[in-house]
């Protein structure tokens, strides 16, 4: 998780981009993305949370045990493993309103994400074998988030350059 939150939850936005690409059920993930429930609005309390404020305690307890023995790849799974024990809801929704209440479980019940964290934690040890982390975490930076971040950054820059006067540029001093 290092480098999760420095500044900007980049990284973990990175990372959900990342276990789309590596979902294998392709048009599920085009399915969210056309309904708005983008990976950064919601792999956050996923990834760099741990889903500390999301699971019950006895939900809770056997993520975190697998988290800590596997690592990120742990987080890859349960990923994976949600959608896969989901897909057919998340293919009827038609809202991102419906589709955040699953992946907040205020709508997935206990029973089925405890199916998940096991499925997780049998996924965990092969998730990420053969797959070039490093490679596909700048493959998904430069193709979902280098465009909105350059033009988030013009806009903070135009707008400091129009507030900032320079001592030479004062017409008072000369």
């Amino acid at each position: 998780l290092s480098g999760y939150w420095r500044g900007e939850a980049t990284l973990c936005a990175v990372d959900g981009y990342v276990a789309m690409k590596l979902f294998p059920r392709t048009p599920l993930m085009e399915h969210l993305k056309s309904i708005g429930l983008l990976p950064e609005t919601f792999v956050q309390k996923w990834f760099a949370g741990v889903c500390i404020h999301h699971l019950r305690y006895k939900q809770l307890m056997p993520f975190l045990d697998h988290f800590f023995q596997h690592g990120n790849a742990f987080l890859f799974a349960f990923f994976t493993s949600f959608f896969n024990e989901f897909h057919d809801d998340v293919q009827a929704m038609a809202s991102t309103t419906q589709a955040n209440e699953l992946v907040r479980f205020d709508k997935a019940p206990i029973p089925r994400l405890e199916i998940i964290i096991q499925n997780a934690a049998q996924l965990a040890g092969s998730m990420l074998l053969g797959v070039d982390l490093q490679g596909l975490r700048v493959e998904c930076f430069e193709t979902f988030l280098t465009r909105r971040m350059q033009s988030a950054n013009e806009g903070m820059w135009q707008k400091a350059d129009d507030e900032i006067e320079f001592s030479d540029e004062d017409e008072d001093d000369e």
